[in-house]
């Protein structure tokens, strides 16, 4: 096997994982010392050759496609690169990645109309703080056009360098979390409400937001407590900006009582729970909003 190795060119580790992983064929035999004798058919040798010569390790595979080594770990683990010799091959100490695998990862461009805010995959993978399984699924998602690389078609990129538009795949990744369930942070909420950070601390401080722990850090929020939030309760300001009426007149004027706010609980907004609301005055004040009032802001 050493000779055999020496020949094609390769190391005699090579050899011996390409037989492993019964990429070719590989014969043993027991001495009468009681050592082992391995060997290969010289017809073996240039396809040992040819597939040395047409694979990648995974540090160059890694370099070529400008991401972590560990992320190309990952897409070895999902199976969209399949190495020829890896650590499940007897414990390989080399990977050898065929190279038109790692090139089935190299994108060209979609030329775009205008010129949107673009980001990365390696920021993305920086910065957004994805989870796990989200870096394989946005891969995915690449393969399959569900997003596309903004730049020229003629020029191929390697997948950690491609520049995808920020504003549409943060809002895919939103919308791909919602319909896994996933939960979100209370920052994430707040962006989601259109509140301030405070006020939705103090919504969560009071349980009129449900928050879970689950295996991220600090609170979370779901999709369904959301839902449950928006359709049980309504800020003063959204319900007075809906009328087009002052804040402070109708918190004056309104025949219901509010379940929070700066004068019930210290926290930042009045908020209503809607059925009381909307129930009260369909019931007993629905000419309320339709009668005039004095200009006044908060």
């Amino acid at each position: 096997m050493k000779q055999a190795a020496k020949k094609a060119g390769v190391a005699p580790s090579t050899v011996r994982h390409f037989i492993r992983a019964e990429v070719i064929a590989g014969n043993q035999i027991e001495l009468p010392s009681g050592r082992t004798m391995r060997s290969v058919d010289k017809q073996s040798l240039t396809e040992i050759a040819i597939l040395a010569k047409g694979c990648v390790t995974l540090d160059k595979a890694a370099k070529q496609l400008g991401l972590p080594k560990a992320r190309v770990r990952d897409l070895i683990a999902d199976g969209i690169l399949k190495p020829l010799v890896s650590r499940m091959h007897g414990n390989a100490a080399a990977w050898l990645i065929p190279k038109q695998q790692v090139q089935a990862l190299v994108f060209a461009g979609t030329e775009t109309m205008h010129s949107p805010p673009t980001i990365n995959v390696r920021c993305i993978l920086k910065y957004w703080h994805l989870r796990d399984g989200e870096f394989i699924t946005l891969v995915r998602a690449l393969l399959g056009n569900q997003l596309k690389p903004v730049g020229k078609t003629v020029e191929r990129v390697p997948l950690g360098n491609i520049q995808l538009d920020e504003q549409q795949t943060w809002q895919w990744l939103a919308e791909m979390r919602n319909a896994s369930g996933y939960s979100i942070s209370v920052d994430e909420a707040r962006k989601r409400l259109g509140l301030k950070q405070q006020v939705v601390y103090d919504l969560v401080r009071l349980g009129l937001l449900t928050t879970i722990q689950d295996h991220l850090p600090g609170r979370r929020v779901t999709q369904a407590s959301l839902d449950e939030f928006q359709a049980t309760y309504i800020s003063l300001a959204e319900y007075a900006k809906s009328v087009k009426r002052a804040p402070r007149w109708l918190l004056q004027t309104l025949p219901v009582q509010p379940v929070s706010g700066p004068l019930i609980d210290r926290s930042r907004q009045y908020f209503f729970r809607r059925s009381d609301l909307y129930g009260e005055l369909n019931g007993n004040g629905a000419s309320l909003i339709h009668t005039s009032s004095p200009k006044e802001t908060e």
